[in-house]
């Protein structure tokens, strides 16, 4: 982006009438974006100071992430159903039994994801006691959405239910893993970990979707990494590792050059050339 972009002007005004939040939508890895509200709030100080107004200028700035797509919300159903079907399988059906539906899949796996993220909703008092309510599939950005997505498809997986079980489940994987790279989300991207650490998180191929928790597979650097040492404990970013199947693996080692491998797994573009597009900066600028 060349010119500061704003998504609109948000305003938010006091009882009194005097104060009000703005919010805007900036790239801030250009200095001139960074420059040009530096100068917008100035004249914007200017403008309220004359009017006798608050000199007291709040300018709230958060990363921005795009809002997740109704298709991320069709396939987040539709695998819950899918796990509740695994879950009812073989249960003698009475008078008195008890189906899991998608709506009780749905509610379980919410509640130990965010959990684990350390996400909570409004609290509310319930016969006296006070408790903090789930926030909400409905209230995730995309990034938020995508994990949460990843998380049902390694709980499906170590049900037995891998992506590889039927042409649906892969169809859904596929769709998903593409939808990510065309925006740009990178999962588990940005710390530094081991090798061993992040076959635990994600232990299913990234390039064909093969369950991978059992100890399958064999991880690989989009960016080498140079000769020996032990992967599994060698620490590397995450978003240049990759945890593969024995098969996609051949795939990217062997001598057609990368691009067949894109070709073949296109929702590993995004990754593959964000990893490889940071090794050229930060080649050129150690030249």
């Amino acid at each position: 982006m060349g010119e500061l972009l704003f998504t609109g002007l948000i305003r938010k005004w006091d009882r009194a009438g005097v104060n009000y939040m703005l919010g805007i939508l900036l790239d801030s890895r250009r200095d001139e974006q960074l420059r040009k509200v530096r100068s917008w709030v100035s004249q914007l100080w200017s403008s309220e100071k004359e009017a006798g107004a608050s000199t007291i200028v709040e300018v709230r700035i958060r990363k921005w992430s795009p809002p997740r797509s109704l298709s991320s919300n069709a396939l987040l159903w539709a695998l819950c159903e899918l796990i509740a079907n695994e879950q009812n399988a073989g249960v003698a059906v009475g008078p008195r039994t008890i189906m899991v539906t998608k709506e009780d899949v749905y509610e379980a796996l919410l509640a130990e994801f965010e959990s684990q993220k350390g996400l909570t909703g409004p609290a509310v008092t319930i016969g006296g006691v006070g408790r903090r309510q789930n926030l909400g599939s409905s209230r995730y950005d995309q990034r938020t959405m995508n994990e949460f997505l990843d998380y049902i498809f390694i709980e499906l997986a170590s049900m037995g239910v891998s992506v590889q079980s039927s042409k649906d489940i892969l169809e859904y994987w596929k769709q998903w893993r593409q939808r990510m790279s065309a925006y740009g989300v990178i999962l588990h991207e940005g710390e530094d970990i081991t090798g061993r650490e992040y076959r635990s998180r994600v232990p299913i191929c990234e390039a064909t979707g093969v369950w991978l928790g059992g100890g399958g597979g064999s991880l690989a650097h989009i960016v080498a990494r140079g000769m020996g040492g032990n992967p599994e404990e060698e620490k590397d970013k995450t978003g240049n590792w990759m945890h593969l199947c024995d098969r996609a693996h051949a795939e990217w080692d062997n001598g057609k050059g990368r691009e067949a491998f894109l070709v073949k797994y296109p929702w590993c573009s995004a990754k593959i050339m964000k990893a490889l597009k940071k090794e050229v900066e930060t080649h050129g600028e150690n030249e």
